[in-house]
């Protein structure tokens, strides 16, 4: 457990994944500035989950280029599966998800 500030500071080739879910006050943060920052610090995989995206999405950044940028994205919307890449390699079934 976490239980202050300081135990937040992870360094970034210690991270494997990182897990957002969006919300009206972080939207922004979590879609562009975050997505950036992880692929600029070249964490491994992304994995956004933004119920305010139409009718709800998932999106695995995955391949991150170091410039801010992850060379693959792959998104699909509540209700569908998808795989998080090694060293995962689980199934997530988004079906148990749902917009707000």
């Amino acid at each position: 457990m976490l239980r202050d500030a300081r135990e937040w500071q992870v360094p970034a080739e210690d991270v494997l994944l990182v897990g957002e879910i969006t919300s009206m006050s972080t939207l922004l943060r979590d879609r562009k500035n975050k997505a950036q920052g992880y692929g600029r610090s070249r964490v491994p995989l992304y994995l956004l989950v933004d119920p305010l995206d139409g009718e709800g999405s998932a999106t695995v950044f995955a391949e991150p280029d170091g410039s801010g940028r992850y060379r693959v994205e792959h998104r699909v919307l509540f209700g569908e599966k998808f795989t998080l890449p090694e060293p995962f390699g689980l199934e997530i079934d988004t079906s148990v998800l749902h917009r707000e």
